[in-house]
């Protein structure tokens, strides 16, 4: 058995978030900062409840880079679009509420917001049916 991480096979609701969260803090800056990657392991770690362990929270996130780096521009772009309506189906407002309040602490986590962190946090916003 392989200890290599690569894009998961069986996709789960934390990758798509993971997914989300890896694009507002690397694709609308250019840059993963170490405070922007432990808001999103702690986030992470909320999202998979109590039962997780440390080890389980790290591959998760590790799998969910892996699919990050495994994406062009266009595809990523297009992938945390076409997620964005699965979220909407899939949690109800209060949880939409916490990925955008996730969001917005992972753009400020490194102390500053790109003019392109604000956009892009304002559009997933109003796609998950919220006024920013």
């Amino acid at each position: 058995m392989s200890n290599e991480i690569s894009v998961p096979t069986d996709i789960k609701y934390a990758h798509v978030i993971t997914l989300v969260y890896l694009f507002i803090a690397g694709y609308s800056d250019g840059e993963f900062s170490d405070s922007e990657m432990a808001v999103i392991k702690t986030k992470l770690s909320n999202w998979m409840g109590d039962d997780a362990t440390n080890a389980d929270i790290n591959k998760m996130l590790l799998e969910a880079c892996a699919w990050y780096d495994s994406l062009n521009e266009d595809e990523l772009k297009n992938t945390v679009v076409n997620s964005l309506p699965l979220l909407k189906e899939k949690f109800n407002d209060d949880a939409l509420k916490v990925i955008i309040t996730d969001l917005i602490a992972i753009a400020e986590a490194d102390g500053k917001v790109t003019k392109s962190e604000f956009g892009n946090v304002k559009v997933i916003t109003e796609s998950l049916g919220f006024s920013f």
